[in-house]
């Protein structure tokens, strides 16, 4: 209100919750009395299945009344001679709108026969649910996709945790809100790999909880700072410590700690692991700035060990930013260019093969089932 002018009044209701409690009466009425459901959701967009050739092909319409009346169902095709795999990439309305991969594979070492049909029937439950089947002849896959309506378009990288997060969500429900372990730790580290780094948190928090003996501190550490809550990472920095104290443990309690004692946990971490790039290249950007050629010797070793892991293709993400901000600091261009190229080439992978692909249909076309 302090933003209209004093003219303007506002009009409050004595009973908040009246409204709804007549909503809600009012919808009870309609469905459970007069057999009509006055308010029924449907699909934003159409949904479909990634073909070859990034064809959409569609599996359920736009404005499908959820949950869906009946099964919708549609066929495809192997589109190579002995094919091994075939996958199913699930869609919104474009390929950045990925929602789950179904992949069938052939029991046997001659793989399916090209123009074998892929039948796929799908699914909206009253839960919101999407759940898809897929067969190709005896080989059956099915996988239930947590929330196929939501609207926001998600990139390359965060696309690489999907069916991590799909294997999860079939666990949560099969074994009623207590997973396996292992789904858990898939969950996070695939996170942790797509930089949703307040979720890869969580799941590592949830793991510790359902395995006691499991540590995942140190995991902790580096998902809250990247998150800037920098109080939850300090804690978990020298919970890490604490339980194991090692390069990388000291390390992190360090970049953690007050100016006046990096240096020394620091140098500890690089003699408990002197191939520890990240530690080089604080206690290196530290030293160069105070004008100690010290620090130019230590940019400089870690700039050979990551061209090192580069050459033999071991280079992560974090390796690459690494060896990005060492070379910015003594205008190393090579380096530089190197890094970046191969950081741009991690983040474009494709989280499906495009040659595993199935093929369209005989006529495309998109049935309901009777």
């Amino acid at each position: 209100m302090r933003h209209l002018p004093s003219s303007v009044r506002a009009i409050v209701p004595l009973d908040l919750q009246r409204h709804v409690s007549i909503g809600a009466a009012l919808h009870s009425f309609g469905f459970h009395a007069m057999g009509n459901d006055f308010i029924t959701p449907i699909t934003s967009e159409t949904i479909n299945i990634v073909t070859r050739g990034g064809r959409l092909e569609r599996v359920i319409p736009a404005s499908t009344e959820v949950p869906s009346p009946q099964d919708f169902r549609t066929t495809l095709r192997v589109g190579n001679p002995r094919q091994r795999v075939v996958e199913l990439p699930i869609c919104g309305r474009s390929v950045s709108r990925l929602l789950g991969i179904l992949r069938l594979e052939s029991p046997g070492l001659r793989g399916f026969s090209r123009g074998d049909l892929v039948e796929v029937s799908a699914r909206i439950t009253k839960d919101k649910l999407l759940e898809v089947d897929a067969k190709i002849g005896g080989v059956h896959v099915g996988a239930r996709l947590l929330n196929p309506l939501a609207n926001d378009e998600i990139g390359e990288a965060e696309t690489r945790m999907l069916q991590a997060r799909q294997r999860f969500n079939e666990a949560l429900l099969k074994f009623r809100g207590t997973p396996p372990i292992v789904e858990v730790e898939a969950y996070a580290q695939a996170a942790m790999e797509a930089e949703s780094y307040e979720l890869a948190a969580d799941m590592f928090i949830t793991a510790e909880r359902i395995d006691t003996t499991r540590d995942y501190a140190t995991s902790i550490c580096c998902a809250y700072s990247r998150t800037n809550q920098t109080d939850k990472a300090k804690e978990w920095a020298q919970r890490a410590m604490e339980r194991s104290r090692n390069a990388t443990t000291v390390y992190n309690y360090a970049i953690m700690s007050p100016i006046e004692q990096q240096e020394g946990l620091l140098r500890e971490a690089i003699t408990l692991d002197p191939d520890l790039d990240s530690a080089q290249l604080v206690l290196g950007r530290v030293l160069h700035r105070r004008g100690n050629p010290e620090g130019s010797r230590l940019i400089g070793s870690c700039i050979q060990s990551g061209r090192r892991k580069m050459a033999r293709h071991s280079l992560d993400r974090d390796g690459c930013r690494v060896l990005i901000q060492a070379a910015q600091v003594i205008d190393d261009r090579e380096t530089l260019d190197l890094a970046q190229t191969r950081l741009r080439h991690l983040d474009a992978s494709s989280p499906y093969d495009d040659g595993n692909l199935a093929g369209s249909g005989s006529d495309g076309l998109l049935t309901l089932s009777t």
